[in-house]
C-alpha cells in the first residue's frame, strides 16, 4: 500500500541539517552536515533508505574519475519526503527507486529516442554531477521522469538493485540475442549475474559463464549458467573450448561484463563470425584490438549505457513474479549506523559480510542514515572542521589492512 506521511513533520526539518558523505578526492570521503534539501517545482525530496556502491563510484573513489565536491551515489531507493508544486503521480510516503534523468527534449539524442546518451545526462544525474544518495535526504530534479514506484512485494534491499538489473536488461533487449542462441557471459559480477538470469528467461540454448572467483562461479551456476569456466585455468585454450562446444562456430552473442581490457579482448575471440559482442563492462584502460580481426569475421560490437524509459519498472515486475532474484546479486550490507569507510575497498575486494574476502559480489549496499559506530568496532575516522549548519564532519580513512600489506590498490 502506498504510504502517507505528515507533510508538517518534514516541513519542520527544513533549514535543519542531515548527514552526507562528501567526496573530496581520491580515497577521501568526508561525513559532513548539509542542509536538508527543499523541493522546488517538479522536484521531490527522498529520504534515502539504501544506496548502492556502483563500479562507477569505485572509479571515482580510487582513481578520481570525477572532480571532488560531490555527494556520490546514483543507485538509490527511499521514501518520498516532499513533493514540489506540479508533481503528479507521487505522494509523500511513496516507496520509490530514483532512476536516471529522463529526456531533456532538446538535444539530438533525446529527440531521436536515445535519452541514455543525452548530452546533459551526466549533468543531471544524482551522484555524478548533482548530489547523490550517500546522504539522509536527496533532491530529485525531475520527479515524474526519474522516480519509479516500488511494488509492495519488493523490499528496499531488493529494489536498490533495480539499477543493476535494469542496466543488464536494457543491454540484452538492445542486443542481437534471440531464442535458442548460444551465449557466453564474461564476468559474473552484479551485471553478469543479472544478464545470466534474463538470458535464461529469454530462452538461451546454452549459457557459458567465465569467472575467476569461486563464490561467483557457484552463483552463476545457481542463477542459470549451464557451464562455468575459469579463464585463468584454460588460458589460450579457452577459445578452442568454446568453439568446440558450439560445433566449431563459436557463440552467437558474447556479453562482456567484467569491465577489464583482457575480458573484452577475449570476448572478440569467442563470438562466431557474424556474431555479436555486447559490451556492458566499463573501463578507462585501453584494450589491444586488431581492427582487421573484427572486419574479417564481420563482428558486431554493441554497447549499452544505463537504462530508462520504464526499464526499472519492468525489472521490478519480473522480480515480483519470482522470475529473477535480486538478493543473490548483492551480498554485502553495511548496517545503518556505522560511519565507516571500508565500503569502497571491501567492494573492490569482493568481500562478503560474513567473509574476510572473495565474496560473491563487488557490490556494496548501505543504508542512507548515519550515526554512531557499531558497538565494539572502531571506525577509521578523524574529526574535521565544523560545518556551517553546525555539525561535526568526519574524514573516512579507508585504506584497509590488506592494502597496507601491499594488496591490490
Amino acid at each position: 500500500m502506498r504510504g502517507r506521511a505528515n507533510l508538517a513533520l518534514f516541513a519542520g526539518r527544513k533549514g535543519e541539517c542531515m548527514k552526507a558523505a562528501l567526496y573530496e578526492g581520491v580515497r577521501t570521503v568526508r561525513l559532513v552536515d548539509r542542509p536538508v534539501p527543499v523541493a522546488g517545482p517538479g522536484e521531490a525530496v527522498l529520504q534515502i533508505q539504501y544506496c548502492g556502491i556502483c563500479g562507477t563510484d569505485m572509479h571515482v573513489y580510487f582513481e578520481g574519475l570525477l572532480p571532488p565536491g560531490i555527494v556520490l551515489g546514483h543507485e538509490n531507493v527511499g521514501t518520498v519526503a516532499e513533493v514540489g508544486p506540479g508533481v503528479e503521480g507521487f505522494q509523500v510516503g511513496d516507496r520509490v527507486v530514483a532512476g536516471p534523468p529522463g529526456p531533456c527534449g532538446r538535444c539530438y539524442q533525446c529527440l531521436h529516442g536515445r535519452p541514455s546518451i543525452c548530452i546533459d545526462g551526466f549533468e543531471h544525474t544524482n551522484g555524478l554531477r548533482r548530489d547523490g544518495g550517500m546522504a539522509e535526504y536527496m533532491l530529485v530534479r525531475d520527479a515524474e521522469q526519474m522516480l519509479f514506484l516500488i511494488p509492495d512485494e519488493l523490499s528496499f534491499e531488493d529494489a536498490v538493485l533495480v539499477d543493476t538489473m535494469a542496466t543488464a536488461y536494457r543491454g540484452i533487449i538492445q542486443s542481437a540475442f534471440r531464442l535458442g542462441d548460444n551465449i557466453v557471459v564474461s564476468g559474473a559480477g552484479p551485471i553478469g549475474l543479472s544478464a545470466i538470469q534474463f538470458l535464461r528467461i529469454g530462452g538461451a540454448r546454452h549459457i557459458t559463464a567465465l569467472e575467476i572467483v569461486d563464490a561467483r562461479k557457484e552463483l552463476a551456476r545457481e542463477l542459470g549458467a549451464d557451464l562455468v569456466l575459469d579463464p585463468t585455468e584454460h588460458g589460450d585454450r579457452l577459445s578452442e573450448r568454446i568453439m568446440a562446444l558450439h560445433g566449431g562456430v563459436g557463440a552467437d552473442v558474447v556479453v562482456e561484463s567484467a569491465g577489464v581490457p583482457r575480458s573484452f579482448e577475449l570476448c572478440l575471440t569467442l563470438a562466431r563470425a557474424g556474431g555479436q559482442v555486447l559490451n556492458l563492462g566499463v573501463t578507462e584502460q585501453t584494450a589491444a584490438v586488431a581492427p582487421a580481426f573484427i572486419v574479417r569475421r564481420e563482428l558486431d560490437i554493441k554497447s549499452s549505457l544505463g537504462y530508462g524509459g520504464g526499464g526499472g519498472g519492468q525489472v521490478s515486475v519480473l522480480s515480483v513474479e519470482r522470475q529473477v532474484q535480486y538478493k543473490r546479486v548483492a551480498v554485502r550490507h553495511h548496517p545503518p549506523k556505522r560511519p565507516r569507510g571500508e565500503g569502497f575497498p571491501q567492494a573492490r575486494h569482493g568481500q562478503n559480510a560474513d567473509q574476510g574476502g572473495g565474496g560473491p559480489s563487488n557490490r556494496v549496499v548501505r543504508r542512507g542514515r548515519t550515526g554512531p559506530p557499531e558497538p565494539g568496532r572502531k571506525p577509521a575516522i578523524r574529526r574535521a572542521s565544523r560545518r556551517s549548519c553546525g555539525g561535526q564532519g568526519f574524514v573516512l580513512e579507508t585504506s584497509s589492512k590488506r592494502e597496507r600489506r601491499g594488496g591490490p590498490s
